[in-house]
């Protein structure tokens, strides 16, 4: 009888440390879209680099990586995006016992397992998702970012992405309308998919990290954490009923979207909403993404 107890105590502290998020669960919020023809074919915008990072509260290395990006992100406006993922995995992704905030997200979680496999050693990478030659992961080590990112940024795509959004908040509940337009300068015949992700900056909290010099820093500032996925993980499709997308289409979806009441609680003015679409086969490879603030 008393190890029955202790059993299901267990599994109420188990269920009551994960976030509410269901990755088995998880829905694209309601949307709206439309599709049309312009007059003219617009000129392709420059590729925008999509960086998904694999990070953890208790990786002390990780700190340094992630200031590369930010580094890499000022220095190529509007070229580099950046999503950080914290997830439930090895003891570095557990926040010091001192944290007033766990990071870590089953979404997250269900994107390491389903698209890149079992992310080990940390920090780790994908860029544009894309396949390095010569190895079976999409995940890169630090070392090798930011030369996929240079490479990444010359890369040729055949349709331009905006996303626009603003937001109001009634009775504590924020809404936001998400509008992404995706718009055909060549002609594509191949699947793909949109999805949607919503990120913060500015959560300040204890990480730790090999540049402070007690090994942990009690003030440090976390920026593009990944706080949920507007759309499903699989990513809505790109006009279905199209076997060829011809230059000038141009497909629109607008999203009505409630932010989750997560811990930490989404601070709206401090979140940005990051578009991306890729091939529909296996998620991959991104093929281009865009970003915006949340609202103005």
């Amino acid at each position: 009888m008393k190890r029955s107890f202790l059993a299901i105590c267990s599994c109420l502290l188990l269920f009551a440390g994960c976030k509410e998020h269901d990755p088995a669960l998880t829905l694209s919020a309601p949307f709206t879209d439309t599709t049309y023809m312009l007059s003219s074919v617009p000129t392709t915008d420059v590729h925008q680099v999509l960086v998904e990072e694999f990070t953890g509260q208790g990786c002390p290395n990780c700190p340094t990586a992630h200031t590369d990006l930010d580094e890499q992100v000022a220095a190529n406006p509007g070229r580099i995006n950046v999503i950080s993922y914290y997830f439930y995995g090895g003891p570095q992704t557990v926040p010091d016992r001192g944290s007033v905030h766990d990071l870590r997200d089953s979404i997250a979680t269900n994107i390491s397992n389903s698209i890149y496999g079992d992310v080990g050693a940390l920090p780790s990478a994908g860029i544009d998702r894309l396949l390095p030659t010569g190895s079976t992961s999409i995940l890169l080590f630090e070392s090798s970012w930011n030369s996929y990112i240079a490479n990444q940024q010359a890369a040729s795509d055949s349709f331009n992405l905006l996303v626009t959004s603003s937001y109001n908040t009634v009775d504590s509940v924020t809404t936001a309308t998400i509008v992404v337009t995706v718009t055909y300068t060549q002609a594509v015949s191949s699947s793909q998919s949109l999805s949607i992700a919503l990120v913060e900056d500015s959560i300040v909290d204890l990480q730790e990290d090999n540049a402070a010099a007690s090994g942990l820093d009690t003030f440090y500032l976390f920026t593009s954490v990944f706080r949920d996925m507007i759309t499903s993980i699989a990513g809505q499709s790109i006009l279905p009923t199209y076997s060829i997308k011809e230059p000038g289409r141009v497909e629109q979806f607008t999203y009505n979207y409630s932010l989750p009441k997560d811990s930490p609680a989404i601070i709206p003015a401090h979140c940005r909403i990051i578009a991306f679409v890729t091939e529909s086969d296996n998620n991959r490879p991104i093929l281009q993404s865009a970003q915006c603030k949340l609202g103005p």
